[in-house]
């Protein structure tokens, strides 16, 4: 993911790596029949460790190393992000009362 800050040109653009596979190894079918058999694809990866700035402007970087000849991409490749914020948990006395004196 690369992060560039249009508000700020003082900042630089950074990039961070939220994945990255290993080889897919190919199908065992040709290329015409893909539209009747599919396509190979690897399951679902999650990261919580992207720390996204939200000043940013955040655009998507594929990079692909393909030694076949061939690289399909759906147009809406499934790329979905959430927020989750970070909730104190009870682990002493001091954050029970600090969590019921917030709940007040």
């Amino acid at each position: 993911l690369k992060q560039e800050f249009p508000k700020d040109p003082e900042r630089k653009p950074t990039r961070k790596l939220a994945f990255e596979t290993g080889g897919l190894e190919p199908a065992n079918w040709s290329t015409t029949d893909i539209l009747k058999l599919g396509y190979l694809s690897y399951p679902t990866m999650h990261t919580d460790d992207l720390k996204l700035d939200p000043e940013g402007t955040t655009r998507v970087e594929l990079v692909f190393d393909n030694n076949a000849g061939f690289v399909h991409i759906p147009l809406r490749f499934g790329l979905r992000l959430y927020y989750i914020p970070e909730l104190p948990t009870p682990d002493d006395e001091s954050e029970q009362s600090e969590l019921e004196r917030l709940r007040l």
